[in-house]
């Protein structure tokens, strides 16, 4: 396994709470098969607040786009997350078992 040091940093949307939020494609050129995509979502003291996974709910990987890691962080209907900022970290993981931590940001949710 490795680990990528230098990920990508992006901030996401701003969301509104109680509102839906649209959610964020990323389609990225990538070597070896995607096979999972986690978003974990902290609060400002460090504790997760939210995870978003392939696996199970709040992520979808695309599947059949030439020579690119094509996946979205879903829309969430209501924002159930109290106003503040946030921090995020998307995790992918591929097939041969490698686990990279390619995105990172800032996540703002207002009243």
């Amino acid at each position: 396994m490795s680990c990528n040091t230098i990920p990508y940093q992006r901030p996401w949307p701003v969301a509104r709470a109680g509102r839906t939020w649209a959610g964020v494609r990323y389609q990225v050129a990538g070597t070896g098969t995607l096979t999972e995509v986690t978003a974990v979502v902290k609060d400002s003291a460090g504790t997760t607040a939210l995870t978003l996974s392939s696996a199970s709910t709040g992520a979808t990987l695309t599947t059949g786009t030439s020579g690119a890691w094509d996946f979205e962080i879903d829309q969430i209907t209501a924002v159930s997350l109290a106003s503040g900022f946030y921090s995020f970290e998307i995790t992918l993981t591929l097939a041969s078992g490698e686990i990279t931590d390619w995105f990172v940001g800032d996540w703002r949710v207002k009243d």
